[in-house]
């Protein structure tokens, strides 16, 4: 002991410990709260677009003139933001997930020894049989909702948006593929004569005026496809440290409570 301190009597240690877990678990509860608070934002932004896009497109049916039509061009756009709000808000509830974890990891590793090392024998919530036999299940299921929460309603904008496109230019997909295809034989053509063949029957540009809307759209359902990919990415990443997190809970039961038996398998689903 160092000179000039003072021993803990045992009403302090118990104030300290309860402080502390009380103190960890208030931020659980907290990032709980945050992470379903950024999941109603998400779905309130893909709700007001997706408002936004119909009622021009309604819009648009009554009115054929040509400044309706290109507003309601433009306005398909929007709905390629949700991959990217899918992306953005996949990150945010997997950092909280994985902090949440990381947290209830630290209460039954290193925080309960100690207690219990300072004499304080409390059966703590996250190492109890009742929680255990059921965390790799609620692992599991929160995993799926989220997939089909956040990156479900990404991928049905970008599927929606080309369909859009499809119906404003249904040669949209026939003009890239024939822009792809004159680029590749003004290649070969310019490999085999020695020396780069400009403008040519063989070669249309890519970037031709009329071609420009085509590969726009293409290029920015490419982007949107990648941001949904990103998101499911984030979400399977955070649910792999979840796994790791609750198998140590797992060992942890079993060395408090051999003598207890815990099921961590998933529970079975009634199919009558």
């Amino acid at each position: 002991m160092l000179a000039g301190t003072k021993p803990v009597d045992d009403d302090q240690n118990f104030g300290l410990t309860a402080a502390f877990y009380e103190g960890a678990r208030n931020e659980i509860i907290a990032r709980i709260g945050l992470r379903d608070q950024a999941l109603s934002l998400y779905l309130t932004a893909a709700s007001l677009i997706a408002s936004l896009v119909a009622s021009v497109y309604a819009f648009g049916k009554a009115d054929t003139a040509s400044s309706t039509s290109a507003l309601m061009s433009v306005t398909s756009y929007l709905l390629l933001i949700v991959p990217l709000l899918s992306y953005a808000v996949a990150l945010v509830v997997s950092q909280h997930n994985t902090l949440i974890g990381a947290t209830e990891a630290y209460l039954a590793t290193e925080f309960e020894p100690a207690v219990q090392a300072l004499g304080v024998r409390i059966p703590q919530w996250d190492t109890s049989s009742t929680m255990v036999e059921t965390k790799l299940y609620s692992i599991r299921a929160r995993t799926r909702s989220h997939r089909v929460v956040i990156t479900l309603p990404a991928l049905l904008f970008i599927l929606v948006f080309g369909l859009l496109q499809m119906l404003a230019d249904p040669s949209l997909l026939l003009k890239a593929t024939i822009d792809i295809a004159h680029a590749v034989a003004g290649a070969f053509m310019s490999l085999l004569s020695g020396h780069w063949i400009s403008s040519s029957s063989a070669t249309v540009g890519i970037f031709d005026q009329k071609h420009v809307s085509a590969w726009l759209a293409i290029f920015c359902a490419l982007g949107a496809l990648w941001f949904f990919a990103r998101a499911r990415q984030a979400i399977s990443s955070s649910d792999r440290i979840r796994r790791r997190y609750a198998e140590q809970l797992v060992e942890r039961s079993l060395h408090i409570a051999p003598a207890h038996s815990v099921d961590t398998t998933e529970p079975t689903r009634n199919t009558a």
